[in-house]
């Protein structure tokens, strides 16, 4: 089972996320929480609201997310998936 696994992935996760200076790394462990997000909410939410980091992670998120280069390309998630995700949260422009 899956669930077992949520906490112990999102607690390293948020300790590595402290720390990295990397933009694809930091944009590939911010995934990691949001498909756990997706897989299992409540579970989710519970075990960041255990380690007091749901506003922190959730404000980084959307911070990321809305986050754009000089030329106003988005300076994270790049992908299409990711690009869907920007576009229902606002950004209404084709970044490819």
């Amino acid at each position: 089972m899956v669930d077992v696994w949520v906490a112990p992935y999102i607690s390293l996760v948020l300790q590595k996320l402290a720390s990295c200076e990397s933009r694809t790394l930091k944009d590939n462990l911010v995934l990691v929480v949001a498909n756990a997000l997706y897989y299992n909410p409540v579970l989710t939410l519970q075990t960041l609201q255990a380690q007091g980091a749901v506003g922190q992670f959730l404000g980084g998120w959307f911070g990321m997310i809305m986050a754009n280069k000089s030329n106003g390309k988005p300076k994270h998630f790049k992908r299409v998936q990711e690009k869907k995700v920007r576009r229902e949260l606002g950004q209404n422009r084709d970044d490819a």
